[in-house]
């Protein structure tokens, strides 16, 4: 109700990306001559710099090594899409079994539900879940990892791609136009 009051008083509307901006302008039927795009750019942590024995170092603590883990740093809500992702780790682990699946970030009320899973699905060596990481910690995994794994199932302006992206990891996600 808000924004139907708010938006079609407003000067000038900003948005993330040309995909926000479409669907703002169908959904809340906005003239587009008043949105404008700014881009997200990436967050410091792709200006960190650290050397190889820094990395190597963390990649140890976690038990990884260089390109033998995919990272999904999210926090555990049900629309960041985790059990989706575990089935089809499931399915890729079973013709790779040494690859990782790192699953960093806040329980927001799913984490307990997302290990249960890992167990059905007897993933438990494979799956880590280290919690809330650094900045060192997350550069570090974008260098290193397989690739970045994005099935959230909202976007498609999420930070993990973009500064994945910038910092040369592969990305894998969710086929949402503006992805």
């Amino acid at each position: 109700a808000y924004y139907k009051d708010i938006l079609p008083k407003a000067f000038a509307i900003l948005c993330e990306s040309e995909s926000g901006k479409k669907e703002l302008c169908h959904y809340e039927n906005v003239n587009p001559q008043r949105v404008h795009v700014i881009p997200m750019f990436p967050g410091t942590i792709v200006d960190l710099k650290l050397n190889k024995e820094e990395e190597t170092s963390i990649l140890k603590r976690f038990d990884v090594s260089e390109k033998d883990f995919f990272i999904y740093p999210a926090q555990f809500w049900p629309h960041k899409n985790h059990y989706n992702l575990l089935i089809s780790f499931k399915t890729f682990n079973d013709k790779y079994p040494g690859v990782k699946l790192i699953l960093s970030g806040s329980d927001k009320g799913d984490l307990n539900y997302i290990k249960s899973v890992v167990q059905e699905l007897n993933l438990q060596d494979n799956v880590l879940f280290p919690g809330f990481i650094s900045d060192e910690e997350l550069y570090t995994f974008y260098r290193n990892a397989i690739s970045l794994v994005m099935p959230s199932l909202m976007g498609p302006t999420n930070m993990p791609p973009i500064e994945a992206h910038s910092l040369g990891c592969r990305i894998i996600c969710t086929d949402f136009p503006g992805h």
